[in-house]
């Protein structure tokens, strides 16, 4: 289960909105870091992609058998999981289809616009909770 969720994320969280943003902009939307980025930019985009990177490869390791979780939590949540799971990936492509032709994985110091309607409204970055969100869920999956 948590391998197809995680999968689901990165199909169409990812490459699905960096295809669609493509398709309006031509531009796929990536911004990539470079020397000269400001310490604030590396550090978080950084502990970004190793986060994502570890927890994915903590799952597949997991899944083959080599690595074992050795946390116990009640079947309850277990059940759970992927519903808040398929919630976290929902308040993602929410949060990127509302950014419209804003959208891009990185920052972007030139861009000025501000989203603060929808779900922007609420959180600054609705996608790092529904990030979070799937990230805790897999957890329980375990």
């Amino acid at each position: 289960m948590a391998i197809l969720l995680s999968t689901c994320f990165i199909l169409f969280a990812v490459i699905g909105r960096m295809l669609m943003q493509y398709h309006y902009t031509r531009d796929h939307g990536l911004r990539f870091l470079r020397v000269s980025s400001p310490l604030a930019d590396i550090v978080s985009t950084s502990g970004l992609v190793i986060s994502f990177a570890v927890s994915i490869g903590l799952i597949w390791l997991e899944t083959i058998g080599l690595f074992v979780l050795s946390v116990v939590f009640s079947d309850n949540l277990r059940y759970l999981a992927p519903a808040v799971s398929a919630k976290g990936i929902i308040i993602v492509l929410i949060a990127q289809i509302q950014m419209g032709r804003s959208w891009s994985i990185g920052v972007d110091h030139g861009e000025k616009n501000l989203i603060k309607t929808g779900l922007y409204r609420y959180s600054r970055n609705p996608i790092y909770l529904g990030i979070f969100l799937n990230w805790i869920s897999m957890l329980y999956l375990y």
